[in-house]
């Protein structure tokens, strides 16, 4: 078939449709979702909780500190949001970024595998055991501090 559009012919072919499509009413759908498929939203909310158990509650004291920060800035709201920040950064970067960036550090300084062993031992000691452990403790020493900082407060108050 051939249609015509503002004087010019083209070779769109057009599909039937079939009369009683177009004229009748939408098609009723389920009120209720299927079993299957609320059992896989349940299944992929507890996957999500459980694989950032650790790091929700960082998250839920950041944003805590945030408000209270803009709220009524101190040292101490300062000093814990700054060790939930490094506490959250820390679980991400230990859960997430330290494989990758490990292999992409070594491709980038060493090159072919096998080459520069000790570099890469120290590469891989560095980036993938030894900074995850300082964003730990530096993220529970700024906690510290604040607790320190807010029980000296409370001492003058």
């Amino acid at each position: 078939m051939f249609f015509v559009y503002g004087g010019r012919s083209s070779m769109v072919e057009r599909c039937p449709v079939e009369a009683d499509v177009a004229g009748s009413s939408p098609v009723d759908h389920p009120k209720k979702m299927s079993e299957e498929l609320v059992s896989n939203l349940i299944h992929t909310v507890y996957l999500t909780l459980d694989h950032n158990s650790i790091v929700i509650p960082y998250i839920t004291g950041f944003v805590v500190c945030v408000i209270l920060s803009l709220w009524k800035p101190s040292r101490y709201t300062l000093l814990s949001l700054l060790g939930f920040l490094t506490l959250t950064i820390g679980f991400e970067y230990d859960k997430h970024f330290v494989g990758p960036l490990v292999r992409q550090t070594l491709n980038s300084i060493v090159g072919e595998p096998g080459n520069y062993v000790r570099t890469t031992n120290v590469i891989t000691i560095l980036l993938g055991e030894v900074l995850p452990v300082i964003f730990f403790v530096l993220g529970w020493m700024f906690i510290f501090a604040a607790i320190l900082v807010g029980a000296k407060r409370c001492k003058k108050d």
